[in-house]
């Protein structure tokens, strides 16, 4: 019998995710970003140690991509880890592209877009002056930020994984949900491209990116429920009415317990999900789309809890729960929304389709 991954952080990997913390909380803590930072881009500095000093980039281990992903959901980091690091590193890797890990890319599909549940909405067209790129893709992660888009196109009736660089691509922003994860249109009019992978190595290549961010989103998504949970903690704990802490009034421990014994069960799936990726495990599709279905969700129901629990003061700009309120509410339909992954979960333990049941 198949002996189950540790669900325990390895030495190494708690270095890592003290590591993490430690330069979100000095270079990026979420009141730097009450303040007024509101540029919609990316935070630069904390961008550039993660890449530089912590190489977190350049990890390949699943377990660690989660700790981080972990880490900069607990801080609500405005950078751009999933789609670069996660999303278009995955698919280069794939594709047996070389691309430097120091390069800002991302994948060139729309936000929305779920593992096997994608189609390109660019052409390809290739003559004696090389590859070319024509359409647009709606709604792409870090698009202003990205200086490579992995971009799938149709070339010649099959599937193709392209690779181009921004010099050449129109883009164009609309309104945020979350200014700390921007995303915007991309516009390709007969911009050169360098050919990547073609016909089922391009298709894998996509859908494994979008697999590990599924994964990966749902440890971010955890974290962003983890923080919110310890920050409503330390509030109710201090907060004072009729002479006792509110931590100490039974409906809200009642509350916080539920929310509490929620998150256990979220962050045993996203270890599992996490771990079973980087062993290549035969249940790796089922354990991430629990994951993906469970974290999202979670992240949107303690963050709304909380804002309730703070009361009046969690309906102010002072109060940090509004900012992770919001990236948990624009991340629901990111990579697939948490019905599309239980379709999907059903589909791969045989299980009928929710509205085939009578």
């Amino acid at each position: 019998m198949t002996a189950l991954p540790s669900l325990i952080d390895a030495p190494e990997h708690a270095e890592l995710r003290e590591a993490v913390r430690r330069a979100c909380r000095e270079l990026s803590p979420v009141s730097s970003l009450l303040s007024g930072w509101s540029s919609g881009l990316h935070d630069d500095t904390l961008w550039k140690t993660l890449v530089a000093d912590l190489a977190v980039t350049e990890l390949d281990d699943r377990r660690a991509l989660a700790i981080v992903c972990e880490e900069l959901g607990r801080a609500v980091a405005a950078v751009p880890y999933l789609p670069s690091a996660v999303l278009a590193g995955c698919a280069a890797q794939v594709a047996g592209a070389n691309i430097s890990r120091e390069v800002i890319a991302t994948l060139g599909v729309r936000l929305d877009s779920a593992p096997r549940a994608w189609s390109p909405s660019v052409a390809a067209t290739q003559d004696n002056d090389g590859l070319r790129l024509t359409g647009k893709v709606t709604a792409v992660l870090a698009a202003e930020q990205a200086h490579a888009f992995l971009v799938p196109a149709h070339l010649d009736g099959v599937v193709a994984l392209t690779l181009a660089t921004t010099p050449v691509v129109a883009v164009s922003r609309g309104p945020q949900l979350d200014e700390t994860r921007p995303f915007a249109d991309i516009e390709f009019r007969e911009t050169p491209a360098e050919l990547l992978a073609v016909g089922d190595r391009a298709r894998l290549a996509v859908d494994e990116a979008l697999l590990h961010g599924v994964a990966m989103l749902a440890a971010e998504q955890l974290g962003v429920a983890e923080q919110t949970l310890d920050d409503v903690t330390e509030y109710l704990r201090g907060r004072y009415q009729f002479g006792r802490a509110l931590g100490s009034f039974q409906a809200l421990r009642h509350r916080m317990a539920d929310l509490w014994t929620a998150l256990s069960g979220a962050r045993a799936a996203v270890r599992y999900a996490a771990a079973a990726l980087d062993e290549g495990l035969a249940d790796r599709e089922v354990a991430v789309f629990v994951a993906g279905a469970v974290c999202t969700e979670l992240a949107l129901q303690v963050t709304e809890e909380a804002l309730q629990l703070y009361g009046g003061y969690g309906f102010t700009w002072e109060a940090p729960v509004h900012l992770f309120l919001k990236r948990a509410a624009a991340s629901l339909p990111l990579l697939g929304t948490p019905d599309q992954h239980r379709t999907a979960l059903a589909r791969l333990v045989n299980l009928p389709p929710a509205d085939s049941v009578n």
